[in-house]
């Protein structure tokens, strides 16, 4: 875009028709990724939620899809969480939490729930919203 704005004129850089600005960029980028990949409350998202409870049997998933009083949730637990929640007694005291944001098209934020041990951190729980509000993180909304 910036190689683009050193060959036209000022007229030409102010004309919105010739030259865009970014917020228009990423509105029809938002309208392309949802018909393309579906939105948070979308049928793409559930029948990933589907995939994955099948590929991951023995894993608790929970899915809390987008509604217009709560944003999408995801927790994940697998064996190994759930046999460090039952034989590490500091997991009940101490948790940690870890967000990473921007991991997918839909720009989800990823957050490990963590606890301390002699050798380092281990997980808890995963935790995948659409942001990371104090309310997402505690009402699901």
């Amino acid at each position: 875009m910036s190689e683009m704005s050193k060959s036209l004129s000022f007229e030409e850089r102010a004309d919105r028709s010739i030259f865009p600005n970014p917020i228009t960029f990423y509105y029809e980028y938002s309208k392309y990724s949802t018909t393309v990949n579906g939105d948070f409350g979308g049928t793409l998202m559930t029948e990933a939620m589907v995939k994955l409870r099948q590929e991951f049997p023995k894993a608790e998933i929970y899915f809390q899809e987008k509604t217009l009083d709560h944003e999408m949730q995801i927790i994940i637990l697998t064996d190994f969480m759930r046999n460090v929640l039952n034989s590490m007694p500091q997991a009940a005291e101490i948790i940690f939490m870890d967000s990473t944001s921007h991991v997918d098209l839909m720009n989800c934020t990823v957050t490990l729930m963590l606890t301390w041990c002699p050798a380092g951190s281990v997980p808890v729980g995963i935790l995948i919203t659409e942001s990371q509000t104090e309310q997402s993180y505690t009402l699901g909304r």
